[in-house]
């Protein structure tokens, strides 16, 4: 039984169709990437499982199952008991995540006290083993300061002590590496990983880097103008793309043996979510494209139990489409 399965999400805000059809599987101990370009759906699918999107928001599953329970119709008095007990979540900007006007260890130590329901001096005695165990230095002296006092590493350690403080099965980390220099990156990268592996958490990794996916993942979804166009194994995705986006976005990623003068980009666009898509979404900016890919959406083209991969370059009765 999977610790996360989520079928046919759909997402539309004031008449715009933003994430389409999305199925995503996360198993206990296991890191799944969500990779795409900003605007791709990646952010609103994560707020979508913690129902966090805004109140004129439509949000549609087909199946939503967590730890082998439901979340079809779970309440907002549910959700606030799921939230951070069961489900952590690390956001992409540390500084708008927290309180500016409350100290950080107060505010570590005011999910425990929620959530856990511990005394005050016991939260901020566990407060402080978190921020040691996530290697802050003088933990002591940092709880009693504000955000705008750390730096952006260390608040990217405090916002991800609250996001486990109380040791939840699924942690869901939005970019959690950005605006972070390669060192720190590195760090809290391994933090994440480390996670996963004592505590047998379910990670879902939110990405537009694919050298983070590669360290990090062992499974790998990409999403393109709001559908998982690729999905399998995260070694094999990499090593051999179905699709012609994760191969461009595989082939724009700069690596330490490139000896190319210049980076190869993506030309085009993402289309105008407001619009209806009928085909490929992908076709006008793909160098690869038929006729059939702007008329009709692709077929589901599955190589293997755990890979699937949406282009109608693998359909046996597209081959004679022409392009």
């Amino acid at each position: 039984m999977s610790l996360l399965e989520v079928r046919d999400l759909h997402i539309r805000i004031d008449g715009h169709h933003l994430v389409r059809g999305v199925d995503l599987q996360i198993e206990r101990g296991e890191c799944l990437a969500l990779v795409g370009e900003s605007g791709s759906g990646k952010s609103l699918t994560a707020l979508s499982l913690m129902q966090l999107l805004p109140r004129h928001a439509r949000c549609d599953f087909e199946r939503w199952q967590f730890d082998g329970q439901s979340l079809l119709g779970t309440t907002e008095a549910q959700w606030r008991r799921l939230r951070a007990s069961r489900i952590g979540m690390v956001f992409q900007n540390p500084m708008t995540a927290l309180n500016p006007t409350m100290r950080v260890g107060d505010q570590i130590g005011e999910v425990l006290r929620v959530h856990s329901r511990c005394s005050a001096r016991e939260a901020r005695r566990h407060a402080l083993e978190l921020l040691e165990r996530l290697g802050i230095v003088n933990a002591a002296k940092r709880a009693r300061q504000y955000p705008f006092e750390l730096s952006g590493g260390m608040l990217q350690r405090a916002v991800i002590a609250m996001a486990v403080a109380c040791k939840p099965a699924l942690l869901i980390a939005d970019e959690p590496t950005t605006a972070l220099d390669v060192t720190v990156q590195a760090e809290v990268l391994a933090l994440l990983r480390e996670l996963c592996r004592d505590q047998h958490v379910g990670l879902l990794l939110i990405t537009h880097d694919l050298g983070v996916v590669e360290a990090m993942a062992e499974q790998v979804a990409v999403m393109y103008a709001g559908r998982i166009v690729e999905a399998g194994p995260c070694q094999a995705v990499l090593s051999q793309p179905a699709h012609p986006y994760t191969r461009a976005l595989q082939q724009a990623m700069p690596r330490l043996d490139d000896r190319r003068d210049s980076l190869l980009a993506i030309s085009g666009t993402p289309p105008d979510l407001s619009q209806q898509l009928n085909g490929c979404a992908f076709t006008p900016r793909c160098e690869r494209a038929m006729q059939i890919c702007p008329v009709r959406q692709p077929a589901v083209y599955a190589p293997s139990k755990a890979r699937r991969c949406e282009c109608w370059l693998w359909e046996p009765q597209a081959q004679g489409a022409g392009r």
